[in-house]
């Protein structure tokens, strides 16, 4: 979501081939890749939506039951 995630996924691309990634491990894992939990986790989307977006520290998906 956003351009500034185009920018974020080039610049990994091109540190993945500066460090000899293959062109088919980089195509699998951007395929593949799932944001983590919490962030731009919708919880509810009906007639509004409700989204967390507090991923950015280690803590923040952490859960306390």
């Amino acid at each position: 979501m956003g351009e500034f995630n185009q920018y974020n996924v080039l610049a990994s691309v091109a540190a993945c081939k500066t460090l000899g990634i293959t062109d088919e491990s980089i195509k699998k894992a951007l395929q593949t890749f799932r944001e983590p939990i919490g962030r731009v986790d919708y919880v509810y989307q009906e007639d509004f939506s409700v989204m967390i977006d507090f991923a950015h520290t280690s803590n923040a998906s952490e859960t306390n039951t």
